[in-house]
C-alpha cells in the first residue's frame, strides 16, 4: 500500500482535503485534451506548485497501478506545465478523494499450486496506439506477474510514431521482452538453487504484432 500522506498532501495543495469534496471515477478525462486554452503555459507561480504536485503522484504511481498512466501523463508537461497538464492533475486529486487506499495483497502459494506450476513468469503487455492526440505517440502499458502475485508495471511513452496499431503493438512487445529477460536474470540472481519451472511467457493480444515477432530472419519463415 502506498503511503497515505502522499494523497493526503496532494488534496491538499488543491483544496479536495475538506469533507464534501466530491470524487470522480477515473483518474483521467479525454476531454481535457480538447481544452481550447490547453497549450497556455502556467504562470511562473504556478509552476512550481505543479511540479511538486507531479512528484508526489511519482511517488504515489510506484505502488498505485490505476494512476499510473496519468501520472505519466503529467510528467511529460513537467518541464513547461501548461493549463492543460495542471487540469489532468487536479483530475487525479479528485479521483483519489474517492479512491484513497488500494492494498495489494501477496499470499503463500499452496503446495498444489507449487505443483501445478502457478509460479510460471509472465509479463503481459499492451499498447494504446496514438494516443497522445498532440504527438500521436502511443504508450505502452503491461503488468509484470509471477504466479498470481505482480511484480511490477510498465507505463512509458513510445519514443517513435508508430504508422500503425500493429507497428505500436510491436513496440510493446519489444519493451515486454526487455523486461521479461530482466526478471528472468533477477530471479536466477536471488534464487540461485532454484530454477525456473516452467518457460517464462510474453503475452499479447495483437494478431499482427505477434506474427512480426515471431518470424525468423527477414525471409518469409
Amino acid at each position: 500500500e502506498a503511503d497515505p500522506k502522499h494523497v493526503t498532501n496532494l488534496l491538499a495543495m488543491h483544496n479536495l482535503d475538506k469533507q464534501g469534496a466530491k470524487g470522480v471515477a477515473t483518474p483521467g478525462d479525454k476531454e481535457i485534451d480538447k481544452m481550447k486554452d490547453g497549450d497556455d503555459p502556467l504562470k511562473d507561480d504556478e509552476k512550481p506548485l505543479y511540479q511538486t504536485g507531479t512528484g508526489i503522484g511519482i511517488f504515489l504511481a510506484g505502488d498505485r497501478y490505476d494512476i499510473r498512466y496519468s501520472v505519466k501523463e503529467c510528467a511529460r508537461e513537467s518541464a513547461k506545465p501548461t493549463k492543460r497538464a495542471k487540469a489532468r492533475l487536479k483530475r487525479i486529486a479528485r479521483y483519489l478523494v474517492s479512491h484513497r487506499r488500494l492494498i495489494m495483497k501477496y499470499r503463500f502459494l499452496t503446495s498444489a499450486e507449487r505443483a501445478a506450476g502457478e509460479q510460471v513468469l509472465r509479463v503481459f503487455v499492451d499498447s494504446n496506439h496514438a494516443g497522445c492526440v498532440r504527438t500521436r505517440r502511443s504508450s505502452t502499458g503491461g503488468v509484470a506477474m509471477r504466479g498470481p502475485h505482480s511484480l511490477g508495471e510498465i507505463c512509458i511513452t513510445q519514443p517513435l510514431v508508430a504508422l500503425s496499431s500493429g507497428e505500436s503493438e510491436f513496440y510493446a512487445l519489444c519493451r515486454g521482452t526487455i523486461e521479461l529477460l530482466f526478471l528472468v536474470q533477477l530471479i536466477r540472481w536471488f534464487e540461485k538453487k532454484e530454477k525456473l519451472q516452467k518457460t517464462p511467457e510474453l503475452c499479447g493480444d495483437a494478431t499482427a504484432a505477434l506474427g512480426a515477432a515471431s518470424r525468423i530472419g527477414a525471409g518469409k519463415r
